[in-house]
């Protein structure tokens, strides 16, 4: 059975996705509107840390891995990572930042 794990960081806020991809915590000055699973297209297993730049609109306009941070190289989760973070959406803010930068860690689990 296979897990994935979907939790996104901006700034002091903090929200978790379940197998089921549910938010648990609410974002601050954000409501996730959508989100994409990343597809598993290989047998590999690890964390993805993805950091990506939000628009005021809410859309994902830049996404790329955090190395350092991730504990994969396996370039088929990467790719799926990355495509699910640009899919992500995210309620439109005014009062935010232009680009308002956080971190989407995608834990992928063949285990279960």
């Amino acid at each position: 059975m296979l897990k994935i794990i979907v939790s996104a960081l901006f700034l002091f806020s903090f929200k978790i996705f379940a197998q089921e991809s549910k938010p648990i915590d609410v974002l601050e000055n954000r409501n996730q509107l959508a989100n994409k699973i990343p597809q598993y297209t290989c047998n590999e297993e690890g964390l993805v840390v993805v950091e990506i730049i939000v628009d005021k609109k809410g859309i994902v306009i830049d996404a790329y891995v955090k190395e350092k941070e991730s504990t994969t190289t396996a370039e088929c989760l990467i790719k799926e990572a990355i495509k699910a973070a640009y899919h992500t959406r995210w309620s439109p803010c005014s009062t935010c930042n232009e680009k308002q930068i956080g971190t989407v860690r995608y834990n992928f689990d063949l285990k279960g």
